[in-house]
């Protein structure tokens, strides 16, 4: 019993260590390196999709998002609302509507840039060239989009010295008006 432990150990101590990884397990790496690296690549802003978490798109696919309401009011008239912004990486461009009962209607498009700000949530910030009122205005627009609604933010604007408006202070905010999100081929489209 002895001798047989001695041929093991002499066994064991002649055997060469091959500490490199065979040429299989190299390309597996790799093709298991680059099909992440497309899968990341790939993909697309999903506010609610089919995964709970939204994650922000990092290619040129560009995806649309629709938001629209028309909810009655006590006088009989319709609250109506109306957002769609189609997305290409970090940027963003739509339109949106809003006619709230008994009085005027804006209509306009809508320029800017979209980013997370949680893992639910995103931020569109930009331009809302509109009209309304009798008038043509370039406002600042902050919307905060999700799985399930656009929150529009409205606070105090100041008139700057090329005729547009800013928000005084963006912090302030208020998010009160929300759009609920609909399925693009049930989208109204400007009121």
């Amino acid at each position: 019993m002895e001798q047989n432990e001695q041929q093991i150990n002499s066994a064991v101590q002649e055997t060469p260590m091959n500490n490199k990884p065979s040429r299989a397990a190299v390309w597996l790496l790799i093709i298991v390196v680059i099909v992440v690296a497309v899968l990341f690549a790939t993909t697309k802003l999903d506010i609610g999709g089919n995964s709970q978490r939204a994650a922000m798109t990092t290619s040129s696919d560009e995806q649309v998002l629709c938001y629209s309401s028309s909810t009655p009011t006590a006088s009989g008239f319709n609250d109506a609302y109306s957002l769609k912004l189609t997305v290409v990486g970090d940027s963003a461009t739509g339109e949106l509507a809003t006619s709230p009962a008994e009085k005027d209607k804006m209509t306009g498009t809508l320029e800017g840039t979209i980013a997370p700000i949680s893992e639910e949530a995103y931020l569109f910030t930009g331009k809302y060239m509109n009209s309304g009122e009798g008038m043509t205005n370039t406002d600042d627009r902050m919307i905060v989009l999700s799985a399930t609604d656009a929150k529009i933010g409205y606070g105090e604007t100041v008139l700057n010295a090329d005729g547009t408006y800013s928000y005084k202070d963006p912090s302030t905010l208020n998010y009160s008006l929300s759009i609920p999100r609909v399925d693009c081929a049930a989208y109204q489209g400007a009121y």
